[in-house]
């Protein structure tokens, strides 16, 4: 909870910051961290789909279910967090209260109130701490597990499969697309697989290297901010009723100006997306 093996760690790497630390100084791998143990639990989930899904199975539910768990909890840990934000501010309220009737000659406070509010201040703050740290703990660990797992089965199908080759399904759609009557040109081409757009669907050395190290690795760094999409809305609903309670009417201008932002927010999205998109097929040019 509160990451004391990091201690000695850090110890022994000042005392050894002269000669260096070896590998040997460095905690073993948790067993569920293992590469091997991480792939294995991906192949068996990834078999389930194919046996209960074969037309159509899902690689999201067979990483959800081999890794799933240990990020659910810590999604848990997230909203207890985004909870205990609203509750600092609620505190800080009640202590300004307290020493306005503190102030007050005719108003009998007693200085317990002040110091138990002072108490729930520094708690909260502790707490919030410690819980945050523990969701990312989870959020990360789930990452580096979800980024071990897509590069052993990108690789472990790079090894199956020839160098270029069309997917089975784009061949049976050529096949579809341009066997036509009387062309027999094209009935030939989709007889042996081959068609006109098939080098738009290969996959090049360059794009299997980019999936095994960007993409792999996007995985890895979305897992600590994917909580956004469920958390902010949870957010924005205890902020708006915290607001309206203080501020009532005046609380729809900051709606305002928040609503006039979503368009051009989705308006730099898809224009970093689309270069996103530019600089990845310069990549795979680049190292095909």
């Amino acid at each position: 909870w509160y990451f004391t093996w990091m201690t000695p760690l850090v110890v022994l790497g000042w005392k050894r910051r002269e000669s260096g630390m070896k590998v040997e100084h460095l905690h073993r791998m948790h067993e569920s961290d293992d590469p091997t143990h991480v792939n294995d639990l991906f192949r068996r989930e990834w078999g389930r789909q194919l046996r209960e899904f074969p037309e159509r199975p899902s690689l999201f539910f067979a990483l959800y279910r081999a890794y799933g768990r240990d990020y659910v909890i810590g999604a848990g840990y997230k909203f207890i967090y985004d909870a205990q934000q609203f509750v600092g501010p609620l505190l800080l309220q009640s202590l300004i209260q307290f020493l306005d009737d503190r102030a007050d000659p005719d108003k009998d406070t007693s200085l317990r109130v002040g110091m138990e509010l002072v108490g729930f201040l520094a708690l909260n703050a502790v707490t919030q701490s410690v819980i945050l740290h523990q969701y990312f703990h989870r959020a990360f660990r789930t990452g580096m597990r979800l980024k071990s797992a897509t590069i052993s089965a990108i690789y472990d199908k790079s090894l199956r499969i020839k160098p270029g080759a069309v997917p089975a399904r784009d061949k049976k759609k050529n096949q579809q697309q341009q066997q036509q009557p009387g062309d027999t040109v094209a009935a030939k081409k989709a007889a042996e697989g081959v068609g006109d757009d098939d080098a738009s669907k290969k996959k090049t050395s360059g794009e299997v290297v980019n999936l095994m190290t960007v993409d792999a690795q996007r995985l890895q760094d979305t897992m600590a901010y994917i909580a956004m999409l469920w958390r902010g809305f949870y957010q924005i609903a205890l902020s708006l009723w915290y607001l309206f309670s203080l501020l009532v009417l005046s609380t729809l201008a900051g709606v305002g100006v928040m609503l006039l932002t979503i368009p051009v927010t989705k308006m730099v999205a898809t224009a970093s997306r689309t270069k996103q998109r530019q600089v990845m097929k310069i990549k795979d040019e680049r190292i095909k």
